[in-house]
């Protein structure tokens, strides 16, 4: 959800969509928010943790907080584009906190974080188990 946020933002920002009328305004705006989700993407993937998760998710429900505060200021208020973002955002928010406020468990013989495997070669595979279910992260 956060990849494809960034997606958007970058349409945005490429102006291959427009959300403003002076879609030149809405360049830098789509490049800085799409690389900020594209980092955000990575962090996600990378660090296995609760503090990062919620970090995450207070970022979304201050980003969607900005959005509507906001929108008297634009024109127009509200657009298919800022609202189809900001539904992968809520989307978003509630994987975060669900990941936040989770018990992790971790399946035995997985590796915690970005450690090195035996033959020192890439990073270790971090497992969830959520329920009868597992999530594989490498």
């Amino acid at each position: 959800m956060a990849a494809a946020t960034s997606l958007v933002y970058y349409l945005i920002g490429l102006r291959a969509v427009a959300v403003i009328e002076n879609t030149e305004d809405q360049v830098g705006f789509g490049l800085i928010a799409g690389t900020a989700f594209l980092v955000g993407t990575v962090l996600i993937l990378v660090i296995d943790s609760r503090v990062m998760f919620a970090l995450g998710a207070l970022a979304q429900v201050f980003i969607i907080w900005m959005y509507f505060a906001l929108s008297s200021d634009r024109n127009p208020s509200f657009e298919v584009w800022g609202v189809s973002i900001r539904i992968l955002q809520a989307l978003l928010l509630g994987v975060l906190a669900y990941l936040a406020i989770r018990r992790g468990e971790r399946v035995p013989g997985a590796e915690a974080g970005p450690a090195r495997r035996s033959n020192g070669e890439g990073p270790g595979r971090v497992a969830l188990q959520v329920g009868d279910d597992h999530l594989r992260r490498s």
